[in-house]
C-alpha cells in the first residue's frame, strides 16, 4: 500500500438544502461510516470523510439514498469551479 491509500479521501455531493438534516441522520445510522460535513448550506454542497477501505461503501450508500431524494456527486474539478470554493476543505 502506498500513503495515498492509507489517507481519508473526502467525496462531494450537492443535495436539496432541505433534505441535509434528514441525510445527516441517515448517516449516523451508519455508525462511523462516514462523517457529513455542510460545506454550503444555501446551495445543499456537503462533504462526507472517507476513511481507508470505506469509499465503496460510502458510494453505494449514495446511489442508494437517490431513491430517496435528488443527489448529484461533485468532482474535485466541478468543486473548483463553484464560487466560493476554499481550496482547503479537500486537503
Amino acid at each position: 500500500m502506498n500513503g495515498d491509500e492509507l489517507k481519508t479521501k473526502r467525496l462531494f455531493y450537492r443535495i436539496k438544502r432541505e433534505d441535509v438534516c434528514f441525510l445527516r441522520f441517515v448517516i449516523e445510522g451508519y455508525d462511523g461510516l462516514t462523517i457529513m460535513t455542510t460545506l454550503d448550506s444555501r446551495t445543499g454542497l456537503v462533504s462526507l470523510a472517507a476513511a481507508p477501505g470505506c469509499e465503496f461503501e460510502i458510494k453505494s450508500l449514495m446511489e442508494d439514498m437517490r431513491r430517496e431524494m435528488w443527489i448529484e456527486p461533485v468532482s474535485d474539478q466541478a468543486l473548483k469551479s463553484l464560487p466560493g470554493f476554499d481550496e482547503s476543505v479537500n486537503g
